[in-house]
């Protein structure tokens, strides 16, 4: 190896080494301390101790929730599509549910349309929620039995922070046909 190219090397690596150096000097990211949750709370902080370095070690010291924290969802009424192949049982198509991200005691609406050659005899939506199901009725809203679109309301009773299913149910003369949609 050529004995200029090993110099210039070292030369930029003691460069960065002494560039981390003043970094973390105007930081004060190396001075000594604990925060004041590990220390108990009401204590005095150390001299050493600055407020810069209170917030990089809070920022660095995460400790582990005991419960995770929900992923976002959208608001507000939101449409969707069911892709149903040809089960033998009535075709779901497109619909919405509305508001999305209700507060537990809130009205909620889903509708979904629904196409069969014979008429369908019953939709329904199972709610699986944080604590449960629960299995709410439709009823055809617009159009017919053989091609319509069918709505259930109701007061939303459990939270769905953690686990928010619903799963469609439509049924007709030639059997039944499952949609589960993953809310959250």
């Amino acid at each position: 190896m050529n004995r200029s190219f090993i110099y210039i090397a070292a030369i930029f690596i003691l460069l960065d080494i002494c560039l981390l150096g003043f970094y973390f000097a105007k930081n004060r990211q190396w001075s000594l301390g604990t925060s004041q949750t590990q220390r108990g709370g009401n204590e005095e902080e150390p001299p050493l101790y600055k407020e810069g370095i209170n917030q990089t070690l809070a920022s660095l010291s995460s400790y582990p929730s005991a419960t995770p924290i929900p992923r976002p969802i959208p608001r507000g009424k939101t449409g969707f599509t069911i892709s149903s192949g040809d089960e033998g049982g009535p075709q779901t198509g497109s619909g919405f549910i509305d508001p999305y991200d209700p507060e537990v005691g809130e009205k909620q609406t889903i509708s979904i349309t629904v196409k069969d050659n014979q008429p369908v005899t019953s939709v329904s939506v199972t709610m699986k929620t944080d604590n449960g199901l629960k299995e709410y009725p439709m009823k055809l809203a617009e159009g017919t039995a053989t091609d319509g679109r069918w709505e259930g309301t109701w007061a939303v009773e459990d939270t769905h922070l953690y686990m928010y299913h619903a799963i469609l149910k439509a049924v007709g003369a030639k059997g039944e046909s499952l949609a589960d949609i993953t809310l959250r």
